[in-house]
This record gives structure tokens, sequence and C-alpha cells, in this order.
């Protein structure tokens, strides 16, 4: 097992460009691989900008999520603000907090996790930066969005508008709580805690929804 005192942040962060890829595409000009990404946005396009960070033991728990998936949930979690407000999730950049033992192929994996579901919504993982933490895992995703209509806000929710929502609520919460706590997990079907599992540690980003009801109008405000 490797662990990132053996590889040093420059052998890590090659592997990680390994993973994300460093070849530059439609809309990035320069990406990993210099002292910041330059992107050229899409004429008469609004940015919309979302960013998140997370902690090992508050956020998550590393032996209760395989490192492939907590990737892909934390990419979710971004995109999904982004798909909240209408807009196309394009960039992404990441920051890792990491202990000198860390295990090297558990960052990798969870990369992987992270840059397939990038993938899945069109966005591409092109910087970031690694740094020391001396006690957990830290995470912060930050996720570049474009709009070519107007934005879908919180506050746009007005009196007499009617609610409606994708998918099923609280399945992310249960799936939480049957991670969590063993008699909570005693108490469901095998059907039904790999349902609830699955909502919370592989959630689908609403994006297709969102552009269609900021491109047709059709709602007022939004959330994810």
């Amino acid at each position: 097992m490797q662990r990132l005192r053996d590889v040093g942040e420059c052998g890590l962060i090659q592997r990680l460009q390994e993973v994300f890829g460093s070849d530059t595409v439609d809309g990035v000009e320069i990406g990993i691989g210099d002292d910041a990404a330059v992107i050229a946005p899409t004429h008469g396009s609004r940015i919309v900008v979302t960013t998140d960070a997370l902690v090992e033991n508050i956020h998550f728990v590393l032996n209760k999520i395989e490192p492939r998936l907590l990737g892909r949930r934390e990419m979710a979690s971004n995109i999904s603000d982004i798909a909240a407000m209408g807009a196309q999730p394009r960039h992404a950049f990441l920051v890792l907090g990491l202990r000198e033992d860390a295990n090297v192929e558990f960052v990798i994996e969870m990369a992987r996790g992270m840059a397939e579901l990038a993938a899945e919504f069109g966005t591409r993982i092109i910087g970031g930066d690694i740094v020391r933490s001396p006690t957990a895992l830290m995470l912060t995703i930050t996720v570049i969005g474009e709009s070519m209509n107007g934005v879908l806000t919180r506050s746009g929710a007005k009196t007499g508008d009617l609610v409606m929502v994708t998918g099923d609520l609280g399945g992310s919460a249960a799936g939480l709580g049957a991670i969590m706590n063993p008699s909570v997990k005693a108490q469901l079907t095998q059907s039904v805690r790999d349902t609830v599992m699955a909502k919370h540690q592989n959630p689908t980003p609403r994006v297709r929804e969102g552009l269609a009801l900021s491109q047709h109008g059709l709602a007022t405000s939004a959330i994810d």
C-alpha cells in the first residue's frame, strides 16, 4: 500500500492528472499543469459558481463508504447546486487536504469516482491543490457552470407557487441512517436498504431538469 509520504505531492498530482486528463477541451485554454487554469466562457453566457468543503468524520466516514462512491457523491453534491440554478456545469476544481499516511490508492479511486460523475454531465476537473491536513481528509470542490438563460434562485419563490420535486424525498437521509445506525438498518428489507443507501451514496444531479426549467421559464425558483 502506497502512502502519500512515499510518492510525495508531485507524484500524487501526476497520478491525478492521469485520472482527470490534462488535455484542453472546449472552453478550456489551459488545464491542469500550470499555476492556474484558463477558461473561455461561451459568448453571452452567465457564469455560475459553487463551492463546498467536506471534512472526514463530520460529513462522511471513510470506512462507511467505498472511495469511488465517495468521489461520485461529493462531485454530485456540487453539480447539483449548479443544476438547481438552471445552469450547465462545465469545469471543476478539487482541493485535497491529506495526512502524510493517506492511502494513495484510496485517493486515486475517489478521484476516478469524481471524474466519472463529472463526465456524465459534460464537466471536466481542470485544476486544484493538495495541502497537508494533520488529522482528517478534507475535500473542497468548486464547480463553474454556464447559463444561457436567466438563472433560477431560491428567492424567486412566492406565495401560491406550486411546489414540485424530482425523485423521492428522504431517501438520502434514510440511507445515512442505515449506514450509521445498525438498529435502523436491521428494520429495513434488503431491497429498501439497497435503494436508500444508493440514494445517499450515489445521488443523481438533476442537470437536465434544471436546464429545462430555466430554458422554458417553467419555474420561479429552485433548490437542490
